[in-house]
């Protein structure tokens, strides 16, 4: 009969493959995920988010926006 047949089968160790592949699919989702952050570029200076320069401040996407 079926039933029978049927064997529970202890675990194996998951293959090297396969952990290789869930780690990778996790990283990249992380970095997907994680927010982008640019740097604001003024006369040949580099500015971090949130420093300002005249009636400018600088955004995360790294536009000028006036205050």
């Amino acid at each position: 009969m079926f039933w029978k047949s049927f064997r529970l089968r202890k675990h194996k160790p998951l293959p090297l493959p396969t952990l290789i592949s869930f780690l990778l699919f996790a990283g990249v989702q992380l970095l997907i995920a994680a927010p982008a952050k640019a740097d604001c570029w003024y006369e040949g200076k580099k500015y971090k988010t949130g420093q300002t320069r005249g009636p400018y401040v600088c955004m995360p996407d790294g536009t000028w926006q006036p205050k």
